[in-house]
């Protein structure tokens, strides 16, 4: 018995045991924080690529191809299976119409593009890199 009650009032050590229950919490803890960071980055350098897409719209550009391109060059360390997409729609005033048709009063629908930039750069496949950007073109 007095063994027992001596080896509960030793607190040699305490602070070594402390540490190895809460390092493997403090060091998940501090993966986890670099592994978000690392997809934020990510999710910038995509968003940064389409506002070079963006820009070309705004001095003039015309064509969806180019835009796409330019997005691609312009996408820092962008995965290995990068896609930048696009796609145009019409509108009268918040209504969707066709890309022929006329608003009322005989006035062209505004005219958007919409470029997405996607990639995996993950293990397993999934999708980690998604931005969008909607851009008047007319």
């Amino acid at each position: 018995m007095r063994i027992i009650r001596h080896f509960r009032h030793d607190t040699r050590g305490a602070a070594a045991i402390e540490l190895a229950i809460i390092a493997p919490v403090l060091a998940g803890m501090g993966l986890l924080a670099l592994q978000v960071w690392k997809i934020g980055v990510e999710q910038q350098q995509a968003a940064a690529a389409l506002d070079v897409a963006a820009d070309y719209y705004l001095q003039g550009g015309l064509s969806d191809e180019t835009a796409a391109q330019a997005a691609r060059d312009a996408w820092a360390d962008a995965p290995a299976d990068a896609v930048v997409g696009h796609s145009r729609s019409a509108r009268c005033g918040a209504d969707p119409v066709e890309m022929t048709s006329l608003c009322s009063g005989g006035r062209a629908p505004a005219v958007y593009v919409t470029l997405t930039a996607s990639g995996s750069n993950g293990e397993g496949g999934e999708t980690r890199v998604r931005a969008t950007r909607m851009i008047r073109v007319r």
